[in-house]
């Protein structure tokens, strides 16, 4: 894992900790929405989980208001 990756996922785990279980394999990035064992983000890169994390996140939050 690159220096660059590995801070951002730091970053990744302090913001979103509490809502996604974070893992990384040696080549993709995971992330299990805490509560739904089958909803799992996958990406290249911990940039790119970041922003699928951010886009799941909100849309969850949007599906919620709307029951």
């Amino acid at each position: 894992m690159s220096a660059t990756d590995d801070a951002e996922l730091r970053d990744i785990r302090w913001h979103w900790g509490a809502a996604y279980v974070l893992d990384y394999d040696g080549e993709r990035y995971a992330a299990t929405r805490i509560g739904s064992p089958d909803h799992v983000l996958t990406a290249d890169t911990a940039a790119q989980l970041r922003g699928m994390i951010r886009a799941d996140y909100f849309e969850w939050l949007a599906s919620l208001q709307e029951s």
